[in-house]
């Protein structure tokens, strides 16, 4: 669902990242009985209820909940009253999905920091702390994952009722491997595939400099594996999300390239910045039409 400068009243358009096709879609007014928490690369929106402070997750496209009566929100922030407003805005969510077959969810937020879990029907969430932070999170293929700056993967495990969930090592980088503390680094589908992507990228006078590395994620090898590009796909990338889409969806958009986007313009509806990085390490500022597939994309990735 892109974002609100994009909407006509009650009609919000919706992007097939595969295709580029777009269709508008009447969804009800949320704000009137939910606080908004935020939203996902994969599309779902983190909702609170209002009356019962109760966490939702809910596909907006087609109206059905991927997870209800969740835990409320007072045990994600560990307080008994219910929380003021600016509370809720502290939260920060970095992250959300689905953790296991049970509806098991996963959320990352507070910075970074926090990452908790709860099956439908519990009465609080479960908060496992990650030591030095997290720098992205995300669900794939049923599980949940997060790459920290301690040089590793991890994975959410909560394989039964009788044993509290836990984070272990999917993937451990080891030392010496060079982007743990410099610049960007997400987890993302990138067509079907979980892979990782380190980004650097910086200004250098009236123009940028920087490159990027993209790694295949050998879950079964508990190894990551270099990859030449993006195997012939576009990733846009925010702050907090990304997407990785078909670059035949937009004439504007090259294979194998990086568009890094930021400082998102409420009223234009738009990603102030967007750089392109292509495999040889050239950055170049780009400023896409607003009827262009990659304008909706890189204002999606950073509003």
């Amino acid at each position: 669902m892109l974002p609100l400068p994009f909407h006509s009243m009650s009609r919000r358009p919706f992007l097939n990242v595969s295709t580029g096709e777009s269709i508008h879609v009447r969804i009800p007014d949320l704000y009137g009985r939910h606080y908004i928490l935020g939203s996902t690369a994969e599309g779902f929106l983190v909702l609170c209820r209002r009356d019962t402070l109760a966490v939702q997750l809910l596909n907006p496209l087609t109206g059905k909940r991927a997870a209800a009566d969740l835990p409320r929100v007072t045990t994600l922030l560990n307080v008994k009253a219910p929380p003021p407003r600016s509370r809720l805005n502290d939260l920060r969510v970095g992250g959300v999905g689905l953790a296991g077959g049970d509806s098991t969810v996963a959320l990352h937020y507070c910075g970074g920091y926090v990452i908790a879990v709860a099956r439908p029907g519990d009465k609080c969430w479960t908060r496992l702390r990650v030591s030095g932070g997290v720098k992205s999170a995300m669900s794939f293929a049923g599980r949940f994952y997060c790459v920290t700056y301690d040089r590793n993967i991890l994975v959410v495990e909560a394989a039964g009722n009788r044993q509290p969930p836990r984070l272990a090592v999917a993937v451990d980088f080891g030392p010496g491997n060079g982007f743990a503390y410099n610049g960007e680094l997400q987890l993302l589908d990138n067509g079907g595939e979980l892979i990782l992507v380190h980004v650097v990228c910086h200004p250098d006078g009236e123009s940028f400099s920087g490159k990027y590395t993209a790694y295949r994620v050998r879950l079964g090898t508990r190894s990551i594996e270099p990859m030449h590009g993006l195997g012939g796909r576009a990733l846009f990338m925010g702050a907090s999300r990304s997407l990785s889409m078909n670059a035949r969806v937009s004439r504007s958009v090259r294979a194998d390239t990086v568009y890094k986007c930021s400082n998102y313009d409420k009223v234009s509806g738009r990603a102030k910045s967007v750089v392109a990085i292509d495999l040889l390490g050239r950055c170049i500022r780009i400023k896409f039409r607003r009827e262009d597939v990659a304008y909706c994309l890189s204002s999606y990735v950073c509003a």
